[in-house]
């Protein structure tokens, strides 16, 4: 079966097929190694072929991810001006949450939040319509009165408390997130609660609502204080939710 032009003849090609034929079933797999041609028999429904450790093909199956929330982005909290979140992705998450835990300022303010479109490159920082955002935040006291209600209808940015959080030691922050509408065909939105120790004493127990006025695709995120940077302490966490495997 020698062939010093470089091309099989037909006849070859029949000859090798019908070799092959003799040693395989259907779904066999044949490639060469160091020695030789070899012989996978082929895998059962659902497998997936991979290069094995001995640099041969092999089958694997491959358990699908369960649907639930998926740990996307953590970021340790440190003395900076802002932090950017930009683990997005729509085509593998339908929404978001938003964990942050003991966070506190090095001056008494508040916590804020504003979207990008284009993967953290730019935020919507100044107020043109529709590039705005509105909100609208409730306190609660200990005693379980409301304490305050403010809201915004044409911010540069999303207000995620009602007081200044105090910057000393007893200052922490924890809030959780839903962030929702991330398609470029709907709007932007975000809902969820705070627990914060304000400036002045006390506690105070936050209900916070807002969004972002245009219809665009939100994939990163922005946290900053109102004032001065972040203490060193606490961390921010994004998960994303899956629904299907």
């Amino acid at each position: 079966m020698a062939n010093t032009t470089g091309t099989l003849t037909q006849a070859q090609l029949d000859a090798v097929n019908n070799g092959l034929g003799s040693i395989g079933t259907e779904g066999d797999l044949f490639y060469r190694d160091a020695t030789g041609l070899q012989k996978l028999a082929k895998g059962t429904s659902g497998q997936t072929l991979k290069m094995g450790g001995s640099n041969a093909p092999e089958w694997a199956t491959v358990t699908a991810p369960e649907p639930g929330l998926k740990l996307i982005q953590e970021v340790s909290i440190t003395s900076v001006a802002n932090i950017d979140l930009t683990g997005f992705d729509d085509t593998k998450y339908s929404r978001y949450q938003l964990y942050i835990e003991n966070l506190r300022p090095v001056t008494a303010s508040y916590l804020r939040i504003q979207f990008s479109s284009d993967g953290g490159s730019n935020f919507y920082t100044t107020y043109s319509w529709p590039n705005g955002y509105s909100w609208n935040a409730w306190t609660v006291l200990e005693n379980g009165s409301i304490y305050q209600q403010s809201n915004n209808s044409n911010a540069t940015y999303i207000r995620l408390s009602n007081k200044n959080v105090r910057a000393d030691a007893y200052g922490k922050w924890n809030q959780v997130f839903d962030i929702l509408g991330t398609p470029a065909t709907v709007k932007t939105t975000i809902q969820g609660t705070a627990h914060l120790a304000p400036d002045g004493g006390g506690a105070h127990f936050n209900v916070i609502g807002g969004g972002r006025e245009q219809e665009d695709l939100t994939n990163a995120i922005r946290l900053s204080m109102s004032s001065g940077n972040f203490y060193a302490q606490g961390v921010v966490r994004l998960f994303g939710l899956t629904t299907t495997v």
